[in-house]
């Protein structure tokens, strides 16, 4: 209880906000993409940050374009997407234990 607590979140009005954030702070992040690498098959280190979309518009170019890489979750049995949070937890969960 209390996660949320614990983790730095950073709020921006725009993503060209956070586009220029990110350059001007060497902020390197990955955006999560359908058409991304396995991210079971990611060696990432380092700081960087995740980003990712909701279900139906995913995120824009402008971020892909300017993120490190694009990171996926491989799907199985015709199955399209999971639910943003999950994709997220298992992302998260997974570089932090890999």
């Amino acid at each position: 209880m209390g996660g949320i607590f614990r983790i730095k979140l950073h709020l921006y009005q725009s993503q060209e906000e956070f586009v220029s954030y990110a350059k001007k702070h060497n902020l390197e992040y990955y955006s999560c993409s359908m058409e991304g690498d396995n991210v079971f098959e990611s060696k990432l280190s380092g700081n960087y940050g995740i980003v990712i979309g909701n279900e139906g518009n995913g995120i824009s170019e402008t971020l892909k374009q300017n993120s490190k890489g694009l990171l996926s979750i491989p799907m199985k049995n015709g199955l399209e997407s999971l639910n943003a949070g999950v994709s997220l937890g298992i992302i998260i969960y997974y570089l932090q234990n890999m």
